[in-house]
């Protein structure tokens, strides 16, 4: 989680454009989850709300966002 955190910073794209492309790129490889449910993951990993300390509480937000 640290290392999303770390990618998140170093981008110069907002949030919006890194979305646009995430769905572009995740809508073409056929991802076996809806893209939407993975980017709202990748988005609170962005954000840093998910706690890299408390993997019992994460992996359940993302199991609840994924489900």
């Amino acid at each position: 989680m640290k290392r999303v955190g770390s990618l998140s910073r170093e981008m110069t794209l907002t949030m919006d454009e890194m979305r646009e492309a995430f769905m572009h790129v995740s809508t073409r490889l056929g991802v076996p989850k809806d893209p939407r449910k993975l980017w709202m993951v990748l988005q609170l990993a962005l954000e840093g709300t998910l706690d890299p300390n408390d993997e019992m509480r994460r992996n359940r937000v993302i199991r609840n966002i994924l489900d």
